[in-house]
């Protein structure tokens, strides 16, 4: 029994270093193809880089997922802008455990997401802001926010709620 644990742990641990490589092989060549693209399609790789590493801090996700936000909002495209500002804000209040900061970057980027016409979009937005209140128990904001989420899920024929 004991020597097939040993056998079930060795290999786990080889399947965890061969999953680590793979991420950092496609880290590494997607910063590559950000290096080597402009405008739009730099976006579309940043994006995809922001994607891959999401919320794991030994890529350093905070400052790639602000970077993507910056230039996202730079070029107008607020739908990947507000995405990933949804998934920042998550980040902070679920995965850090600190949801001051969620609602800095939730009142921060307030009002960016206003001109978005993706209401799926910009309903987790608002489901994401009102999560960071509800952490605080701050149940007004936390209200007004699951409304104004719901309102647009509905109107956007989300299943968000």
């Amino acid at each position: 029994m004991k020597h097939a644990i040993s056998i079930f742990i060795f290999f786990g641990v080889l399947n965890i270093q061969a999953q680590d490589h793979e991420l950092e092989q496609s880290f590494t060549d997607i910063a590559l193809k950000i290096q080597q693209s402009q405008n739009a399609e730099r976006l579309q790789w940043m994006d995809s880089l922001t994607v891959l590493v999401e919320f794991n801090t030994e890529y350093k996700y905070d400052s790639l997922v602000q970077k993507t936000i910056d230039f996202a909002l730079e070029l107008d495209s607020l739908n990947i802008a507000t995405r990933n500002t949804s998934q920042y804000i998550f980040y902070k209040n679920k995965v850090l455990g600190e949801p001051n900061d969620g609602i800095v970057v939730f009142n921060e980027f307030m009002g960016k997401e206003s001109t978005l016409n993706n209401d799926k979009t910009k309903s987790n937005f608002y489901f994401e802001g009102a999560n960071a209140y509800f952490t605080l128990n701050d149940l007004e904001n936390s209200l007004t926010n699951y409304l104004k989420s719901k309102e647009l899920a509905q109107k956007g024929n989300s299943e968000l709620l």
